[in-house]
């Protein structure tokens, strides 16, 4: 999980716009790590500019990987362990879907 506190802009035009995005480094450790998923409380791991999603498709080729972004108050879980369920509404023919995220303290 990835705090950024970006959430607060949720609502805003500033939320669409230069938000904070996962490094390559970063996409590198996750991949060498074999970590199962990665979660975000901004609206996307790639810039808003970067049509080509650089960074998901990197993830997605070397990895099976859950990418859950949009998430609000990964403030208030704090810093020590946590479980973390992500509860996906069923679409058919979708590579994606909103979620009920929960974090179990």
């Amino acid at each position: 999980m990835f705090y950024t506190g970006w959430d607060k802009y949720w609502g805003t035009d500033t939320y669409f716009g230069d938000y904070p995005t996962i490094t390559g480094k970063v996409v590198a450790y996750i991949i060498s790590s074999q970590k199962k998923g990665v979660g975000i409380d901004v609206m996307g791991i790639d810039a808003i500019s970067d049509e080509k999603l650089i960074i998901h498709r990197k993830l997605f080729a070397q990895s099976d990987i859950v990418v859950i972004e949009n998430l609000k108050i990964l403030g208030s879980v704090g810093a020590d362990i946590f479980t973390f369920c992500a509860f996906p509404i069923k679409f058919e023919n979708a590579n994606g879907a909103p979620v009920r995220a929960v974090a179990i303290l």
